[in-house]
């Protein structure tokens, strides 16, 4: 299957809005929330990359048990080796190995939580195909409802093995997965749907808040089920109306082919990036003195991407490490 360069450097937009993000927060502690790029980039950035996970598995997921093993294999091995690597990268603050292990089990935005919530999408994915191929979306919606309707009344708290991060993500797999069975984002986005998406980011980002409720949705005073069924809803239009106005600039940035394929470049280490990069955050310490903070944030993000692109680099150079670390073969 012919890979879709747009997909490829959308992946690579967003994994350089992952560091910076990164960046922003780590030096600007306990005021992070007041910058308005770090919360448009946290606005969409990991919906982002969940609804591409769910469009290239169009196609690339065909139900069967060898390609769910091969997803254990790509995610859920990088997520245990890397929390075995960061258990000893911070021994000294560690409690005991197996305590460890359970708590980023039961809590996986401890460790790649990315990794953990893509693979068991993978899992309702492969249970909605065993249900049906043909309408294996509608499966899944099923799948989301059972497990929202659930949730609610169980009433999971933090130590859930991720069951919110995975019930909220789903929605992003299942539209990504969609569009791409559907082809609805086709190769010339549509200019109006582009310029109306951007518009409704705008006026719905105005209100938009990591940890609360948008006002006019608690102004209502309706029932706290409600209230969080209508912030789910905000929350899922906010990142949409953002990621198809990405993908528009994207279609349109193939034509300028070399700024395309540094994004599809980035794009193709995404992993990579992302579960490495957080080993050089003490290099906000060489910056901090620097008293311009977009400077500051900026040779940050800078010196991150460097030190995290030499070291996957030398990473994957030796034998098993690629495997284990990034769920690919060693070249």
């Amino acid at each position: 299957m012919q890979r879709n360069l747009t997909i490829d450097a959308i992946k690579g937009f967003a994994i350089l809005l992952v560091v910076l993000g990164h960046a922003i927060q780590y030096n600007m502690p306990g005021a992070f929330d007041q910058s308005i790029l770090f919360r448009m980039i946290y606005s969409f950035h990991m919906p982002l990359f969940i609804f591409l996970s769910g469009y290239v598995s169009f196609g690339t997921f065909d139900g069967s048990w060898k390609k769910l093993q091969k997803r254990f294999g790509t995610l859920l091995v990088p997520f245990f080796a890397w929390f075995i690597v960061s258990y000893f990268f911070y021994f000294n603050t560690k409690a005991s190995f197996l305590v460890e292990l359970k708590r980023v089990i039961m809590e996986p935005d401890y460790g790649l939580w990315f990794l953990w919530v893509l693979f068991w999408l993978n899992v309702i994915l492969f249970l909605a195909m065993r249900v049906t191929k043909k309408y294996e979306e509608w499966a899944m919606l099923g799948i989301f409802a059972i497990i929202y309707l659930g949730k609610s009344v169980l009433k999971t708290g933090a130590a859930d093995f991720g069951l919110n991060l995975i019930v909220w993500y789903l929605l992003f797999f299942l539209t990504g997965y969609a569009a791409k069975k559907h082809h609805v984002l086709r190769a010339q986005a549509k200019p109006y749907a582009a310029i109306l998406c951007g518009i409704l980011y705008v006026v719905l980002f105005a209100y938009w808040d990591r940890l609360n409720a948008p006002i006019f949705i608690t102004q209502l005073a309706l029932p706290k089920v409600m209230t969080t069924a209508a912030t789910l809803g905000y929350r899922f239009l906010v990142a949409s109306t953002a990621i198809y106005v990405l993908y528009y600039i994207f279609a349109k940035l193939s034509i300028v082919e070399r700024i395309q394929n540094v994004f599809v470049y980035f794009g193709t280490i995404s992993l990579e990036i992302y579960a490495t990069h957080f080993y050089f955050f003490s290099l906000i310490y060489l910056a901090q003195d620097i008293p311009n903070l977009p400077t500051r944030i900026a040779i940050t993000f800078m010196g991150i991407l460097a030190g995290t692109w030499v070291v996957q680099y030398l990473l994957k150079k030796i034998p098993v490490l690629p495997r284990l670390l990034y769920g690919k073969q060693a070249k």
